[in-house]
């Protein structure tokens, strides 16, 4: 039974992950928007700079602060079910999320890179 509320706590932290990454992403490109006042040159050269490297960042760092927000998070979800071994369950959905976040960034990174590539 421990295994199957493991596994649902994991799919609902992953899918909470998405919604929450989501928004920062979304309020950081509207922060960005509004306070650099950014046309489509700016855009651009923000997106493209370093062969990709600033459309990389500004997927990476939003993750990060939803991920640090996820740890405590998933601890108090584990508190609040009674879950035997709270912090090895939170600890556990923490290194999960972010060994597919690894992977996944790696395959993304290449294509921004290629995709700039090809375009200069």
């Amino acid at each position: 039974m421990d295994l199957l509320i493991f596994i649902g706590s994991y799919f609902l932290m992953s899918v909470l992950v998405s919604v929450v990454f989501l928004g920062i992403l979304f309020s950081s490109l509207f922060m960005i928007n509004k306070l650099f006042k950014m046309t489509e040159e700016k855009w651009g050269s923000l997106l493209s700079s370093k062969s990709g490297q600033g459309a990389f960042l500004l997927l990476f760092v939003p993750y990060i602060i939803t991920v640090l927000f996820m740890l405590p998070l998933s601890l108090f979800w584990f508190g609040f079910i009674n879950f035997p071994n709270e912090w090895v369950g939170a600890l556990s959905i923490f290194f999960l999320l972010m060994v597919v976040t690894v992977v996944k960034f790696a395959k993304v990174k290449g294509e921004i890179r290629t995709r700039f590539i090809s375009m200069s």
